[in-house]
Parts: structure tokens; C-alpha cells; sequence
């Protein structure tokens, strides 16, 4: 919960959204790069346990994804990723 607390926080602090944030799995960190009209997010686990079904919420909505080291489906304004294993990465891009 504190993650989308943050999220919403910067939104009302600065005007716009954060290009994406993970909420529900406290264990990742995430990473990502904007540019021309692409998004390209990194997750990683630093933690013992599987990351399962974890949620990405983008500011936009896309209609192409590419994933790299997962499986999962975009949704929009959302990414869901299959799993993440223990101490594991994920990595997608929208367009």
C-alpha cells in the first residue's frame, strides 16, 4: 500500500503521474526509461520468495508490449507479469 501512496503523493505534487510503479510486492524494485513514445521498465527481486503476479500500474495506456526473462500480459495502463523468481529480473517495454 505504501508504494501506491507514493505514487499518488508525486502525482498530486508535480501534476502528472509517475511513468510506472509497482504495488503489492514490496520486495521488487523497479526501474524504468521514457523515450519517444516508449517505456522500458525493469523489475528485480531482492528477496527469498517468488514475486507472483506482481502488477505494474504505467501513467499511460499502451497497446504493444515486449518482455524479456517473463511472460505476462499488458492490460491497458497495466502489466501483469506471470512471476518473478527468488532473487530474479523482468524486463518489458511498451509502445
Amino acid at each position: 500500500e505504501r508504494s501506491r501512496q507514493i505514487a499518488e503523493f508525486a502525482e498530486l505534487c508535480s501534476g502528472k503521474g509517475l511513468p510506472a510503479y509497482v504495488y503489492g510486492c514490496p520486495e521488487l524494485y523497479i526501474q524504468c526509461k521514457e523515450s519517444e513514445g516508449r517505456l522500458a521498465v525493469g523489475l528485480w527481486n531482492f528477496f527469498a520468495d517468488e514475486a507472483i503476479e506482481p502488477t505494474v500500474q504505467l501513467a499511460e495506456s499502451y497497446s504493444r508490449i515486449k518482455f524479456l526473462n517473463c511472460e505476462g500480459e499488458l492490460l491497458g495502463d497495466k502489466v501483469k507479469i506471470k512471476s518473478i523468481p527468488a532473487f530474479g529480473f523482468a524486463f518489458f517495454e511498451v509502445e
